[in-house]
């Protein structure tokens, strides 16, 4: 968490003062300076990580041995696959051995993220569950005159929402803890939505076996699907199972492959880059001035979102001539906006 806020712009002149957040060198150099996951993380951030799966799997085997019970290291490592899957080879030219190297990597992912999250659950380890599902303010936020949240603490109230619920609600009836992993899968907010037609289907692998599937599906981050052989491409729509617009594309998937969740929002991205782009630009005009996230995060827009340039806005020296002060909230660039999103989208 320490390490996405640092990469955030401050929400206003006040943000430096509350920015709490842990110190990432710090805490590597203490408590996680011998542990798998602050070994990984230190590497990910160096940009140490090597590039072909088979050498990258025994890193993250590594990792997962670590000590630590942290969903937020389990979103990390998920990346850093997920990133492979997307700057690597077409899906359709992995090799057998390729294929299932990635689908037991992500079946081992999934296997220990699931544990991970039923020991945090059950002995409430995160602070988070342990108060009731209701965020800690701290004194700032008890003033009259109080300042605009940090986006360090945005970041951090959002995600705890996202994989535990909140305390809070619009009803008498918050939702019950009872049952509550089993109703929210890991990562669900971020699950896709296929649409197949009629008299086809995809064969769904994970941890748990293997799944026909047909007509309408989900599917998860850690899944993987493969296409039957044949000459004929598949035609599947795909959406966000939780996008409150319903944004739909139509992918065509290759035959005789094997698709991770990464390779399927590639494959929606070229068949329809031009539109994704547009939309996402739309939604970066939308959400400008807010100086954080709080917004959907469509994960149909990754690629889109990765193409926004890392724009910095204009100072006084550079046009010869002040730049007058935007009335209401600091208006935010789109670069500094992608930096939200991206972090609101890798913290799931």
């Amino acid at each position: 968490m320490a390490w996405y806020s640092s990469q955030l712009p401050a929400t206003d002149a006040s943000d430096s003062h509350y920015k709490a957040a842990p110190k990432l060198d710090t805490e590597l150099n203490a408590s996680l300076k011998d542990d798998p996951a602050g070994i990984f993380l230190t590497q990910f951030r160096n940009g140490q990580l090597p590039g072909p799966l088979d050498e990258l799997a025994p890193r993250i085997d590594s990792a997962l041995k670590t000590r630590q019970r942290s969903l937020s290291f389990s979103a990390l490592v998920w990346r850093a696959v997920a990133e492979n899957c997307m700057r690597g080879q077409p899906p359709e030219k992995r090799t057998e051995a390729q294929r299932a190297l990635l689908r037991n990597l992500l079946a081992r992912m999934g296997t220990a993220t699931n544990q991970w999250r039923r020991d945090i659950f059950d002995k409430k380890l995160d602070p988070y569950l342990a108060r009731g599902r209701r965020p800690l303010h701290y004194r700032f936020e008890m003033t009259k005159a109080r300042p605009a949240n940090p986006t360090w603490l945005s970041l951090a109230r959002d995600t705890a929402m996202e994989r535990w619920g909140s305390g809070y609600g619009k009803t008498p009836e918050v939702e019950a803890l009872e049952g509550y992993l089993d109703r929210h899968p890991y990562g669900d907010q971020l699950q896709l939505s296929l649409d197949i037609p009629a008299g086809q289907g995809l064969t769904r692998l994970s941890a748990d076996g293997e799944t026909q599937l047909k007509g309408k599906a989900a599917v998860g981050v850690y899944d993987v699907l493969r296409t039957p052989g044949g000459q004929t491409a598949m035609k599947i729509k795909i959406a966000a199972a939780a996008d409150p617009t319903r944004v739909q594309i139509e992918a065509v998937l290759p035959s005789h492959a094997e698709l991770t969740y990464a390779d399927l929002i590639v494959l929606a991205d070229r068949q329809e880059e031009a539109r994704l782009d547009g939309l996402v630009k739309d939604m970066l005009k939308r959400e400008s001035g807010r100086g954080r996230w709080a917004g959907f995060t469509n994960p149909l827009f990754l690629p889109a979102v990765l193409r926004v340039p890392e724009q910095e806005p204009k100072t006084q020296s550079e046009t010869g001539k002040a730049v007058p002060p935007t009335p209401g909230p600091s208006p935010v660039d789109t670069g500094l906006l992608k930096r939200l999103w991206l972090a609101d989208f890798w913290l799931f």
